[in-house]
C-alpha cells in the first residue's frame, strides 16, 4: 500500500490541480460578465455575444437595479460587443438572415444560456426564467431611460431586452430571429407582448418560422426607435455621459441627433416583409390547423417552404409559441405576459421535444456542419393529437380562454 507521505503527496498535487482549474474557470466566466462602467451621466453595461447564464443574468439585473436607484445617472446604455478573447463564433444551422428560410453561419448576441440550464434541476430553471422576467420588468418600469444598442442579430432574450428597455437603436447589420419550435422550444423573446401587436400576423409568422427581420423593418414596424450607421455606435457613450439634465425626451433628442440614417435596403424577397401581404392572408387564422390550411392553399415557393419548415418543427411548441401570442393579443397586462413566459420555458425544458430538438442542436454546432440539422422525432407528431390536458398544464391560461 502508498505510504502516507505519498497519499498527502497525491492530495496536494489533486487539490492543486482543481484549484488551478477553478481560477482559470473563473477568469473564463469573468470574460463573459457584463462590464459595467459609468461615465459622467451615464452607466454602460456591455454584453458579449456569449448567452446569457444563470450568473450573467443575476450579475445584470443587480447592475440595472443599482443604475435605476442612482439619482446622479441620467441614462443607461446597454450595448453588445464581442468577447476580446477570440474572434466571434459562427453558428451554423440558422435561417439565413439575408434571406426568410436559408441556412447560415451568424453570430447570436445575449441569448438564454439553454445548454448550462439543461442538466438543471427544476426549480433552478425556473428561478434562471424568473430572474429574466424580473431583468425585463426593471428596464420597463424603470424611471432611468435605458437605451439598447445593438450592430448585430438579436435572438432569444436579448429580443425582450431591446423591446423592454425605452430606445433601441437598430443598425444596417441589425437582425432579429426566434428560432424556437425548429429544435423544440419555444421563442424565449420575453416580448410577446410586443409580438402579438406586430400588424398583419408578424409576429406569430416570425414565432413560428424564425425568420428575420432587418434593422431597417425593425424602424419601419417601430420596435426599434432609431436606426444609425453601425459606425456611430461608438459615439453613444461619451455624448450621452456628457447630458446634463435628465428625462427621456432629452435623451431620445440625443440619440436622434447622433443617429445617420443608413441608405435604404432595397426590399425584395430576401426580406420578411416583402411577404406582407401572404403573411397576413395564411398566420391570421384562429388555429395553426387554418394556418397549415392555407399555406397548402398558396401556389408560390414561398407557402411552399413555410409549410415545410412549420411540419418539421415540433408541433407542441408550435402549439404553444401559437397560443402564447394569441393570449398575449388579448392581455392588457405586459408584466403578466413575461410571467407567462418564464413559466412556459421552464416546463418546456423538461419535455421530450425539447431534449432531442436540442441534442441534434447542440451536435451540429459542435461538429460546425454547414447543413441543417437532423429533423428530431418528436413525441407528438401532429398538431391535432395534442392532449389538451398536456397544453393546459404548461400554459393554464389556455383553460380561461373564450
Amino acid at each position: 500500500p502508498p505510504s502516507r507521505a505519498t497519499v498527502h503527496a497525491a492530495m496536494a498535487t489533486a487539490a492543486a490541480s482543481m484549484a488551478t482549474r477553478t481560477l482559470r474557470d473563473a477568469s473564463r466566466k469573468s470574460i463573459y460578465m457584463p462590464k459595467v462602467k459609468e461615465i459622467g451621466a451615464c452607466c454602460r453595461i456591455k454584453l458579449t455575444d456569449r448567452p446569457l447564464g444563470q450568473q450573467q443574468v443575476s450579475h445584470l439585473l443587480a447592475k440595472v437595479q443599482a443604475a435605476q436607484l442612482n439619482s446622479s445617472l441620467a441614462s443607461l446604455l446597454l450595448s453588445v460587443e464581442n468577447p476580446p478573447s477570440k474572434p466571434p463564433r459562427a453558428r451554423p444551422n440558422e435561417f439565413d438572415f439575408e434571406g426568410p428560410l436559408k441556412k447560415t453561419k451568424s453570430v447570436e448576441f445575449a441569448g438564454c444560456d439553454l445548454a448550462q440550464l439543461v442538466d438543471e434541476p427544476s426549480v433552478n430553471r425556473a428561478k434562471y426564467f424568473q430572474q429574466v422576467a424580473n431583468l425585463m420588468q426593471t428596464l420597463a418600469s424603470g424611471t432611468l431611460p435605458a437605451v439598447f444598442a445593438v450592430d448585430g442579430i438579436l435572438t432569444g432574450c436579448a429580443v425582450g431586452l431591446a423591446a423592454h428597455s425605452r430606445f433601441f437603436v437598430a443598425t444596417e447589420r441589425t437582425r432579429l430571429a426566434l428560432p424556437g419550435p425548429a429544435f423544440g422550444f419555444v421563442p424565449e423573446s420575453f416580448a410577446t407582448y410586443q409580438l402579438s401587436r406586430l400588424p398583419g400576423a408578424l409576429g406569430i409568422y416570425l414565432a413560428l418560422t424564425g425568420a428575420a427581420l432587418t434593422g431597417q423593418e425593425l424602424r419601419r414596424l417601430g420596435l426599434a426607435t432609431h436606426y444609425t450607421e453601425s459606425q456611430t455606435l461608438r459615439h453613444f457613450e461619451q455624448t450621452l455621459s456628457e447630458q446634463v439634465r435628465i428625462g427621456p425626451s432629452l435623451v431620445n433628442q440625443m440619440l436622434f441627433d447622433l443617429c445617420v440614417e443608413p441608405a435604404p435596403m432595397p426590399s425584395d424577397e430576401s426580406h420578411a416583409m416583402f411577404y406582407t401581404k401572404q403573411i397576413e392572408e395564411c398566420f391570421s387564422g384562429d388555429s395553426l390547423q387554418e394556418i397549415m390550411a392555407s399555406l397548402a392553399r398558396g401556389k408560390t415557393l414561398w407557402h411552399e417552404q413555410v409549410k415545410m419548415q412549420l411540419e418539421q418543427s415540433a408541433p407542441l411548441a408550435l402549439q404553444l409559441t401559437f397560443s402564447t401570442l394569441k393570449q398575449a393579443q388579448r392581455e392588457k397586462n405586459w408584466s403578466r405576459c413575461l410571467q407567462e413566459e418564464a413559466e412556459l420555458c421552464g416546463a418546456l425544458m423538461q419535455t421530450a421535444d425539447f431534449k432531442a430538438g436540442f441534442k441534434q442542436l447542440m451536435a451540429a454546432r459542435r461538429l460546425q456542419e454547414e447543413t441543417l440539422i437532423e429533423v428530431p422525432v418528436w413525441e407528438h407528431q401532429d398538431i391535432a393529437a395534442l392532449p389538451d390536458s398536456l397544453l393546459m398544464g404548461m400554459l393554464p391560461s389556455l383553460s380561461s380562454q373564450d
